[in-house]
């Protein structure tokens, strides 16, 4: 057997750089005045002045950051600290003192903090956990609210995700399943009067908009606006309805859907892009609406 021997080819590759660009921005969250945004990136939470800022680590913590709310008036954010030793906790950051408050003294897995429209209350969820986290400390799972001066945590109850303040605080609207659909619902803080507001098969998200007239839905990855009709009964939504008010707001897909403070505009992003629309701009019934609606956002910032 004759065989040749070459000499093999190797390239240089770099393992670890100690800047660069990420390509994936998530759990984005605007302040009210829009003049800057929080989001997370590789695991920890960054601060961006708008529209041009250099995004700097929100904090300096060794910990994991993840879903960060910012309070109405600007000045605090809370998010979600992790450690593999003291697992998940919900977490104040002053942003004037740049300190950070631990807010809950039980470890275990949490998601999706929020304030009230009036910033006195912050509502969370604990989960039980998963075969990534771990399944450990999942006792006592539910959601949860607290007032902030002197309050201890109080459950509302034990199933849903995606929790949010109403308007006036007095109650939470929330997501869960019926059956193969997701529904949108929301009950009073002592989890009474229960009301079934959307239902739908393929939707991930929806989130209700602080006047509570719009509702921000994701499907199949695109973002959708409809209208907050209160019929008393559940309104069965998808991407192609027909005989209901809905407007797609993305091309190429979206995720991450928040409101601004005023209810006035809608932001999302998709990878590293940030984008952002008004609501005047997807109805032309709606007060304040062009002659004619422009043409959707292509690009983000």
């Amino acid at each position: 057997v004759k065989q040749t021997v070459m000499q093999a080819l190797h390239f240089e590759n770099k393992v670890y750089e100690n800047e660069f660009e990420s390509k994936m921005i998530r759990q984005t969250t605007t302040a009210p005045d829009g003049s800057y945004i929080i989001f997370n990136a590789n695991g920890y939470l960054y601060f961006k002045s708008m529209p041009n800022g250099q995004p700097p680590r929100l904090t300096n913590s060794d910990d994991f950051e993840f879903d960060p709310s910012i309070s109405p008036d600007g000045k605090f954010v809370v998010y979600i600290s992790w450690n593999d030793n003291d697992m998940g906790a919900v977490c104040q950051y002053d942003l004037q003192s740049k300190t950070t408050t631990k807010i809950t003294t039980e470890k275990g897995v949490y998601q999706s903090p929020s304030y009230s429209k009036d910033g006195q209350k912050i509502l969370y969820q604990k989960t039980n956990g998963n075969s990534i986290l771990g399944l450990s400390n999942s006792k006592n799972t539910g959601i949860y609210y607290f007032e902030i001066f002197g309050g201890k945590p109080k459950l509302i109850r034990e199933d849903g995700f995606n929790p949010e303040f109403n308007a006036d605080g007095k109650r939470i609207y929330f997501m869960t399943y019926e059956g193969e659909n997701k529904v949108l619902k929301s009950v009073g803080l002592n989890n009474e009067n229960e009301l079934t507001h959307f239902s739908s098969k393929y939707t991930t998200e929806m989130f209700v908009s602080p006047d509570e007239k719009w509702v921000a839905v994701e499907e199949l990855f695109h973002v959708y606006l409809v209208p907050f009709v209160k019929t008393g009964k559940a309104v069965n939504i998808s991407g192609d309805l027909k005989d209901f008010p809905i407007y797609k707001l993305t091309k190429d897909g979206g995720d991450y859907m928040h409101w601004s403070a005023d209810s006035k505009k809608l932001y999302w992003t998709i990878g590293p892009e940030y984008f952002s629309r008004e609501v005047k701009d997807c109805f032309k019934w709606v007060p304040g609406a062009p002659d004619s609606l422009p043409n959707m956002n292509m690009t983000g910032i």
